[in-house]
């Protein structure tokens, strides 16, 4: 570069011919510079990527509730069939009683089959009572973690935008300082 020559037509240039401001400095961008475009490019990938971040954890979210309403169905399936098991295996221990008391011919009516029948029904329904209700507990928490997780996953991307909104807003704010 050289030193800067009056063209003639009251605009300056350097000795390469480009345009440069009245006292030096340079061309005149029109208050335009590279470092704001650079600080507007900056801002724009910092806001995506906070609505990127934002969508991509409620995507995780979306697929370990989806995970847990599985597990919740294969549950209410599982404590269905658990019961009708449990069900037929006290039906053939009755049977089995009843069977046997007859075989040794006692009364059916008498009031020891009739304790020893309840006895085993109480035994068999207590039994079947608490495997479904554990299984319908563990029903009820993969539901409620498949309700918190969408609910986890939607928040996540409010705050996304939220964050990127106040990025920008922060960057405008500055720029009128």
């Amino acid at each position: 570069m050289g030193d800067a020559a009056d063209s003639g037509g009251g605009v300056e240039t350097m000795a390469d011919g480009l345009p440069t401001q009245a006292g030096g400095g340079g061309f005149d961008m029109g208050g335009f510079s590279p470092a704001g475009a650079s600080s507007i490019a900056a801002l724009g990938l910092s806001a995506f990527s906070s609505i990127t971040k934002g969508k991509a954890t409620k995507a995780a979210d979306d697929f370990q509730a989806s995970k847990a309403e599985r597990a919740a169905e294969f549950g209410k399936l599982q404590a269905g069939l658990t019961g009708a098991v449990m069900q037929e295996q006290l039906d053939t221990t009755m049977s089995n009683i009843e069977v046997i008391r007859s075989a040794a011919r006692v009364d059916q009516s008498s009031p020891t089959t009739a304790a020893i029948l309840a006895h085993e029904k109480m035994v068999g329904d207590r039994s079947r009572n608490a495997a479904l209700l554990n299984i319908n507990s563990q029903v009820a928490e993969d539901e409620a973690s498949a309700r918190y997780l969408r609910k986890a996953g939607d928040y996540a991307v409010s705050q996304s935008y939220l964050d990127a909104g106040i990025k920008i807003g922060g960057a405008v704010a500055k720029a009128f300082i």
